[in-house]
């Protein structure tokens, strides 16, 4: 999730690296259930991260990490000195702290602040645990990251996750350069000639940078930001799940492959793979000495790779090489039948999720919000202007209205329109003016201050109407009234 008041970065669902580990299960009384397996896994991420170069300073294995137990607490393994407050060490465990907590919530991956120092956060589940080595390192390096971060610097400076809502997935010519640059990037990784993968990467970048002259500047931005902040925390995670290089460049390739076959996920996750697969292209290239040059003269991975290629001394003939290379005879058609087919697969998709079991809230009227949270990686374009929040978000319209859903939620920005499942009728709470209303009760007349509250809904109108329309409860926000 990323909140308006501080940045959170989470890394994909997919997990690679497994290591052989101790059985999951502890049978130590004061800590988690998982500890043991989860202590293995730690050290041997940091194994893994120490036996590679993977950045100039970056010592994964002295970085502590925060390890998230839905329901039973939360434990720091690496930490250094005196313990945060509320945190006991684990007999046995060197560097250790352990924070018990009832709380049923979940937790993302994602960079927090302990105290003074800013540590990454791993949530746990029992099916997982012997896989995260690669997660880990992705999230110490989004710490590693934070830490070296600096006013004017690309590297650890991150992107505006909230221009995914304006990235302009329907328009045809940039998703058909992108699958190309996609096709481009897996060849020269995998080309057994050094010289030929130098040629595609030239082509590679006069593709992109073309395209990306056609977007607006901040969304070029964004996949520049993006490609460095993901895209380099993912690079940590393939050296550290793959065993060696050959191995890394070819599980790149296939992501990169998936990517230009399948629209339907979150537009964001193209950054981790294309950002990884530049980084670990450069290195086939040039070996590990860019890595310093490219902080040295605040580059992104993008102008590295242009360096490296050579492609400067090159732009528009080799631009039209690359399309001769990758395009097909009917690929305009093509993307045109996919993102057709992607925009009735998000409006099923909305169709379905507002037909579950459940009270069905609407917020209208006067209800055009701006974005206190979002979960960037669950926000889903049905079309420019409707989107689905698969899992989370935050609309805030100041003194008009405010509202937090943790559950599938369609924004319509043209009709102004929120849209929800506030779960089961025996879990709504609504008052009017501060009195209880119940929903078999007659609907009040006039304006209002109105609230809801459900496990997955909380909704405070502060003037508004109540509605029934079709099975659902409406709020008509109403103007603030000039003083």
């Amino acid at each position: 999730m990323v909140s308006s008041t501080r940045f959170k970065l989470r890394t994909a669902s997919y997990l690679l690296g497994t290591v052989i580990l101790p059985p999951v299960v502890s049978a130590q009384a004061d800590g988690p259930r998982l500890l043991d397996g989860v202590v293995a896994v730690h050290e041997a991420a940091g194994a893994r991260a120490a036996a590679q170069t993977i950045w100039p300073g970056f010592r994964a294995d002295t970085m502590p990490v925060q390890y998230v137990f839905a329901g039973e607490g939360v434990l720091l393994l690496g930490w250094r000195g005196e313990l945060p407050d509320g945190y006991h060490r684990l007999e046995g465990v060197p560097g250790s702290g352990w924070l018990p907590f009832g709380d049923k919530a979940s937790a993302s991956f994602t960079v927090v602040r302990v105290g003074d120092v800013v540590v990454a956060q791993v949530p746990v589940r029992e099916e997982q645990v012997n896989n995260l080595i690669g997660v880990i390192n992705h999230e110490r390096f989004h710490a590693f990251e934070r830490s070296v971060a600096r006013d004017g610097r690309l590297f650890g400076q991150g992107e505006n996750s909230f221009l995914v809502t304006s990235y302009p997935i329907y328009n045809a010519a940039n998703e058909r350069g992108s699958v190309l640059e996609h096709r481009l990037l897996r060849a020269a990784l995998l080309d057994p000639s050094l010289d030929s993968a130098r040629l595609i990467a030239r082509e590679y970048i006069a593709l992109r940078e073309a395209r990306q002259r056609a977007l607006p500047p901040p969304l070029a931005e964004f996949e520049i930001a993006a490609e460095m902040n993901e895209g380099l925390a993912e690079y940590a995670l393939i050296l550290t799940s793959s065993a060696n290089r050959n191995e890394a460049q070819r599980t790149i390739a296939d992501r990169l492959m998936a990517l230009g076959d399948e629209l339907t996920r979150s537009v964001r996750l193209r950054f981790y793979a294309t950002g990884s697969g530049t980084a670990l292209l450069i290195d086939r290239l040039e070996g590990d000495g860019w890595k310093s040059r490219m902080m040295e003269a605040n580059q992104s991975l993008q102008e590295m790779l242009a360096e490296v290629s050579g492609y400067r001394r090159y732009e528009s003939r080799i631009r039209d090489q690359g399309i001769a290379r990758t395009e097909t005879k009917d690929g305009q058609v093509e993307v045109g039948e996919a993102l057709s087919r992607l925009r009735a697969h998000r409006r099923a998709e909305i169709d379905s999720l507002m037909r579950v079991p459940g009270l069905r809230v609407i917020v209208e009227g006067d209800a055009s919000a701006n974005y206190c949270g979002i979960d960037p990686q669950n926000l889903l374009a049905a079309d420019s202007t409707l989107f689905l929040h698969r899992r989370w978000v935050k609309p805030c319209a100041g003194d008009r209205w405010n509202g937090e859903f943790n559950t599938p939620t369609v924004e319509d920005q043209t009709k102004g329109m929120w849209t929800a499942i506030a779960g089961p009728v025996s879990e709504v709470d609504v008052t009017v003016d501060g009195d209880r209303w119940g929903l078999a009760d007659d609907l009040p007349i006039g304006a209002h201050r109105l609230q809801i509250k459900t496990s997955q809904v909380s909704i405070e109108v502060a003037r508004g109407r109540m509605i029934r329309r079709e099975g659902a409860l409406v709020f008509v926000v109403e103007p603030q009234r000039e003083p």
